[in-house]
């Protein structure tokens, strides 16, 4: 079993949504569209889902080259590490 350190979100409290979203995130460069942000191959996270990883920290937003971007912060690539090690498990 691995040891959360404090301050981190344990992917066992994550719902399977929020562990897509989050490998959505990780795996593609999203772009602001209505009701939400959209990957490039075409996957989507709603707004709701976006507040709810942006309240638990574990997404933020860049201005890259004019246009906001969302990408992983330190503790959401320690999440989605941490759950990807115990699916292979």
């Amino acid at each position: 079993m691995t040891a959360i350190p404090n301050g981190q979100v344990d992917p066992r409290d994550l719902s399977s949504h929020e562990l897509r979203a989050l490998r959505i995130v990780a795996s593609n460069r999203l772009r602001r569209q209505r009701n939400g942000y959209r990957g490039t191959d075409k996957t989507v996270i709603t707004l709701a889902m976006y507040d709810k990883l942006m309240v638990l920290g574990l997404i933020r937003r860049e201005l890259q080259n004019g246009q906001w971007r969302v990408l992983l912060t330190g503790k959401g690539k320690f999440t989605l590490g941490v759950a990807d090690v115990r699916k292979r498990a």
